[in-house]
């Protein structure tokens, strides 16, 4: 008799039933398919599917060679993203926000921040330099090698030079609103400085002039100038 016994498709004989067999067990093979199926597609109630599956056959072949729950591997997903967004998005450890609202996923409230940090950032360093300049009190500051010209440290100086004897012009690298400005200057040898507008000192620039302790120009070892705007 080619009646088998299975739970499964994989039991399910397909040469049954044979031949020979009495056509009154034929009713006992559509019993055992409709078993099967119901046991291998057994639905939510676990009667069998209540719903038809509308999935294509490609819809279904995406899920080829997934070996544990699609929904948890997501999760797992979502999560290392979120948290990769929230360290790439944080400064000393704080979380980036936008008008007080969490970053979002899509990047918007990341790169509202950061736009609008890079307006506060320019606005109050006025061109890189106002908060600098107000921290040193000075609108233009240097020292300059009294041997060469050369300039040595400062701030707003573009250049320095040395015309001639005790004679040297310094440019500033953002010119002054005008030339109406105050400058203090001096010198680090014996002698004394000054500056005047009459031998070149504009804007853009102040010419100073050493004097060694008899009146005559020299060459000290250091000038120093600062220079404080006046609107």
């Amino acid at each position: 008799m080619g009646l088998e016994t299975t739970t499964t498709i994989a039991g399910l004989v397909a040469t049954n039933p044979v031949s020979g067999d009495p056509l009154g067990q034929a009713d006992d093979h559509l019993r055992l398919i409709k078993s099967v199926i119901k046991t291998i597609f057994p639905g939510t109630s676990g009667s069998g599917f209540s719903i038809p599956i509308t999935a294509t056959e490609a819809e279904l072949n995406y899920v080829h060679g997934v070996t544990s729950a699609i929904q948890t591997q997501l999760n797992t997903i979502s999560g290392t993203a979120a948290t990769a967004l929230a360290n790439a998005a944080t400064a000393d450890g704080k979380a980036v926000t936008a008008d007080g609202k969490a970053v979002t996923a899509d990047g918007k409230a990341v790169s509202a921040q950061s736009t609008a940090n890079t307006a506060l950032a320019n606005a109050a360093t006025a061109d890189s330099k106002a908060v600098v300049a107000q921290a040193m009190g000075a609108d233009s500051w240097g020292r300059i090698n009294g041997a060469t010209g050369a300039f040595v440290k400062g701030y707003n100086v573009a250049s320095s030079s040395r015309v001639s004897l005790g004679n040297y012009t310094v440019t500033f690298s953002n010119a002054m609103p005008n030339a109406d400005y105050a400058a203090l200057v001096s010198c680090s040898s014996s002698g004394h400085a000054s500056w005047n507008s009459t031998v070149g000192s504009d804007a853009t620039k102040i010419r100073i002039l050493t004097y060694d302790t008899t009146g005559a120009l020299f060459d000290p070892d250091f000038v120093s100038v600062a220079i404080f705007a006046v609107p």
